[in-house]
C-alpha cells in the first residue's frame, strides 16, 4: 500500500500481488517474478535494469525484468513501466555521441535516434528484449533510454492503464534516449489502455530526439482490447525515427499480424504469416 523494493536479480514466487493506488513496487533489473494467480496494479510497478552503464566482457548485456502471472489487471490509474530504466548516456549499441558544440545525437533502438543512420538500430521486432540506448551528451545534459519488460500471462491480461518502456525526459540540450522493449504474451487481451516505448524528446533545447523502441504483443483472439492504434513506439523530437509495434493474434497458425505504426522484417528473413494487416499510416519495411 506504500512502497516495496525487490533487489536486482530477485527470483520470487507470490500467490497474488496487489499494488494499491499511490503505492509503488520497484523491481530490480535481472529479476524474474512469478505470480501464481492474480496481479493487480492500481498504483505503479517500476521495472529496472542491470548492466545499463557499460559493456560486460566487451559486449552490451543490459537486462530488464520478466514477470509471469496467471492473470494481470492494470487499472486506469495503474502503470507497469520501465520508463527511463534503459542504457544511460553514451551507453548501449545505438548510443548517441558526445558533442560539446550542441545538437548531440539521440539514442537508437527500434528507430534511429536523431542524427544517426538507420544502421544504428538493433534487436528483434518480433521478440524485443533489449534496452533502449542512451543519448549523446552536451556538457552534463543527456537522455536515458527505456528499459525492458517481458510479461507472460497464462490467462487474461486486462490493460486499462499503461504498460510502457519509454525513454526518460531529456535534460538541457542533451540527446534523447531511445524507447525500450515491451514484449507481452497472453492467452486473452482486454481493456482500453496502451502499450508504449517512446523515444525521448527535446522540444526546448538543441539536442536530437531518441528513436522509438519496440512493442510486440501476442494474444489469442477474440479480443475486446481497444488500444491497438494508440499503442506506439513514437519518435523523440526533433528528428528521431519511430520504432516498431506489432500485434500477433496466435489463434491462427502462423499468426494474424497487425501493424499500426511501423514494423521491420530484416534482410534475408523467411517468415510465414496467416495474414498481415497494415493499418492506415503504418509502414512495413521488408529487408
Amino acid at each position: 500500500y506504500q512502497a516495496y523494493v525487490l533487489p536486482a536479480n530477485s527470483n520470487v514466487l507470490y500467490n497474488s500481488l496487489t499494488v494499491a493506488t499511490g503505492a509503488t513496487v520497484t523491481i530490480g533489473g535481472g529479476s524474474q517474478i512469478a505470480v501464481a494467480q492474480k496481479m493487480q496494479v492500481t498504483g505503479t510497478v517500476v521495472a529496472q535494469s542491470i548492466n545499463n552503464t557499460a559493456r560486460v566482457n566487451g559486449g552490451w548485456a543490459g537486462q530488464g525484468v520478466s514477470i509471469t502471472a496467471g492473470t494481470v489487471q492494470v487499472d486506469a490509474t495503474g502503470s507497469l513501466n520501465a520508463d527511463g530504466q534503459g542504457y544511460t548516456s553514451l551507453a548501449g549499441p545505438g548510443a548517441g555521441i558526445a558533442n560539446g558544440f550542441g545538437y548531440p545525437q539521440g539514442g537508437s533502438y527500434g528507430g534511429a535516434g536523431g542524427g544517426q543512420p538507420a544502421s544504428s538500430t538493433y534487436g528483434s521486432a518480433s521478440a524485443p528484449v533489449d534496452l533502449g540506448s542512451g543519448g549523446g551528451v552536451y556538457n552534463v545534459y543527456t537522455g536515458v533510454g527505456g528499459g525492458a519488460i517481458r510479461l507472460i500471462v497464462t490467462g487474461a491480461l486486462t490493460n486499462n492503464g499503461i504498460i510502457s518502456a519509454n525513454a526518460a525526459p531529456i535534460t538541457g540540450a542533451g540527446g534523447g534516449g531511445a524507447g525500450g522493449s515491451v514484449y507481452v504474451t497472453t492467452a486473452t487481451l482486454a481493456g482500453s489502455g496502451v502499450f508504449t516505448a517512446n523515444g525521448g524528446s527535446n522540444s526546448n533545447q538543441g539536442g536530437a530526439g531518441g528513436g522509438g523502441g519496440r512493442v510486440a504483443i501476442y494474444y489469442v483472439s477474440p479480443t475486446s482490447f481497444t488500444g491497438f492504434s494508440t499503442s506506439v513506439a513514437a519518435a523523440g523530437t526533433p528528428s528521431g525515427s519511430v520504432g516498431t509495434v506489432a500485434f500477433f493474434d496466435t489463434s491462427a497458425t502462423n499468426s494474424n499480424v497487425s501493424v499500426y505504426q511501423n514494423y521491420v522484417i530484416p534482410p534475408s528473413t523467411t517468415v510465414l504469416y496467416n495474414s498481415l494487416t497494415v493499418a492506415t499510416g503504418a509502414t512495413v519495411t521488408i529487408g
